[in-house]
């Protein structure tokens, strides 16, 4: 399997070393979530319907669209608006690489990815369904995440637990509804480069 390359449009960059292979894999193995690939190229769709897009004998997905929807730790400019669904990773400042030769290294710390999803129409006035619609979701791509450890070019971590889960302020989001749901990965393991 090649080295993954991030790219950005026309543009791209091969990562070489530490922090940026480790992000480098987990955006790829983001973007090998069927769950993930459901919501971006579906949109609104609640939970039973995304189950029924991804579950599908061939669904029709684009990975290359999901791998698009995946920022890497991205400010956003006051006043514009953020694409639902996303997803963007970033990396605890005290992210260690400790170098054990010329072509080895230790990588070790913790990595957040936040999602946000679009909270189906008809679940914007309730007062719980939202919640577990986006904890249903949440949920299948901790499995999928999960279901690729071990694999080349693909993050496995130490640990994954849940970080901040709840309703972002539509007011925040140019009156967009949206679940936030944040998922922190320990890493820890050596490489080779």
């Amino acid at each position: 399997m090649a080295e993954p390359l991030v790219t950005e449009g026309e543009l791209s960059i091969c990562p070489e070393y530490g922090l940026s292979k480790v992000i480098a894999y987990l955006q790829e193995t983001i973007a090998d979530c069927l769950t993930w690939q459901g919501l971006v190229t579906s949109g609104e769709l609640a939970w039973a319907e995304l189950l029924e897009l991804i579950g599908g004998e061939n669904p029709e997905l684009d990975r290359a669209e999901a791998v698009d929807a995946i920022r890497i730790y991205c400010e956003r400019d006051e006043g514009a608006e953020l694409q639902l669904p996303s997803c963007i990773i970033s990396h605890d400042p005290r992210w260690l690489d400790d170098h054990l030769g010329t072509a080895t290294f230790v990588a070790q710390g913790s990595l957040s990815v936040s999602f946000a999803f679009p909270i189906p129409a008809l679940y914007v006035d309730t007062n719980k369904l939202w919640y577990i619609d986006g904890c249903n979701k949440l949920g299948k791509i901790i499995r999928e995440i999960k279901a690729q450890e071990l694999k080349a070019n693909r993050i496995t971590p130490n640990q994954l637990s849940v970080g901040r889960i709840g309703r972002l302020d539509p007011q925040e989001m140019n009156g967009q509804h949206a679940f936030l749901g944040e998922l922190v990965l320990n890493v820890y393991g050596e490489m080779n480069v």
